[in-house]
């Protein structure tokens, strides 16, 4: 995925993905990719609401990482696809703060990267073949209201639905309501901060969430 990206991302207009592309922060939001002061200031707000020492190291350690890899690929494939270890790099942010599937498939999908977190919502499957699927299972409620009232609330279904406040009962997804994803229920708050450059306020301690008032 991260070769893929960074070759259209050199293809600039030319690419068939260009606007996708385009679409992207020129700088990745991960911690890894800020510069030396935004990452001391970032560092030093969270550490007004959680233990953050040793935070600094590990990103560098992980910067550097970042940089062997890039180049190393650049190195292997650059030639060949026209890229460079800047576009390599850009695409690795890209990919660590923006797609899901995980480690083993990481997967872009246009549009869903720009859903927000929520922890108590389901998290992001079924967005690789189960669009007909859902549409045969599901039927369109009255008009007004714009609820999707479907047959079942398996885990393909996600986007069609709500959750409770436990995040145990689904509830029809109504006309206006935002629609929300849990990320990942295994990062810790540095997990959240390396990878995605922020922390939502799920991630942190119970006795500080009531001090972080900012949305995830």
């Amino acid at each position: 995925v991260t070769l893929f990206l960074a070759h259209e991302r050199a293809k600039g207009s030319d690419s068939f993905y260009d606007l996708y592309v385009i679409s992207h922060p020129q700088r990745p939001p991960c911690a890894w990719c800020m510069e030396d002061d935004q990452l001391i200031g970032a560092i030093s707000r969270y550490g007004a609401l959680l233990d953050t020492r040793g935070w600094a190291g590990e990103v560098s350690r992980a910067k550097d990482y970042a940089e062997r890899v890039s180049k190393g690929m650049a190195k292997d494939y650059g030639d060949c696809l026209g890229i460079t270890a800047d576009d390599l790099q850009w695409a690795m942010g890209i990919v660590s703060s923006r797609a899901m599937g995980g480690a083993a498939s990481p997967t872009l999908v246009p549009l869903l990267d720009l859903v927000n977190h929520h922890a108590l919502r389901h998290p992001f499957t079924g967005h690789d073949g189960y669009a007909d699927a859902i549409r045969k299972r599901s039927e369109l409620g009255d008009g007004e209201s714009g609820v999707f009232v479907s047959q079942s609330s398996t885990p393909d279904d996600w986007a069609f639905w709500s959750y409770d406040k436990g995040g145990l009962t689904a509830m029809p997804l109504r006309g206006g309501e935002e629609l929300l994803a849990c990320y990942t229920e295994e990062y810790t708050p540095f997990d959240w901060f390396l990878n995605l450059g922020f922390l939502p306020i799920d991630s942190l301690p119970e006795t500080e969430k009531v001090k972080d008032s900012k949305p995830s």
